[in-house]
């Protein structure tokens, strides 16, 4: 298989806990892939810092408990189509459900939440979320 067939056609995934400590790791992870999928260097930006706000969200609200649960991040790209797709058994939150506040003028009027999903449905094409037996799955999609 020639390399230009590997970056048109690929899937990679990653499982990370749900601990702030992985995140680092899983941004290394999409930059890796990314540039070895030959996706451009301000598309694998926009992929990791939507993946960064989506898995700080799940880390930060998705659980109850204690207890370490897996995170897990698959990644694939299409022809011309990227889509990660991240997965967890926490909670049901569908953030494309999210009401999303206009960005305050000040910092003062400013209240914390939100952005996070703003900068994700900013960069994004495409999301979608569905809850299947208990997991969230969220779909974050980029046409190259």
């Amino acid at each position: 298989m020639s390399d230009l067939s590997l970056s048109r056609e690929a899937e990679r995934s990653l499982q990370i806990a749900n601990r702030h400590s992985e995140i680092p790791r899983m941004s290394h992870w999409l930059e890796e892939v990314l540039s070895e999928m030959d996706v451009p260097v301000a598309v694998r930006f926009k992929f990791d810092l939507s993946a960064n706000e989506a898995v700080t969200n799940i880390i930060d609200y998705a659980f109850d408990d204690e207890r370490s649960h897996s995170i897990s991040l698959r990644l694939t790209r299409t022809g011309a189509e990227l889509c990660l797709e991240i997965t967890d058994d926490g909670r049901a939150f569908d953030p494309l459900e999210f009401e999303v506040e206009p960005v305050p003028m000040t910092l003062e009027d400013a209240s914390p939440g939100g952005l996070g999903v703003k900068l994700i449905r900013h960069y994004m094409d495409r999301c979608d979320y569905r809850r299947e037996d208990g997991v969230n799955h969220l779909i974050l999609m980029y046409g190259l």
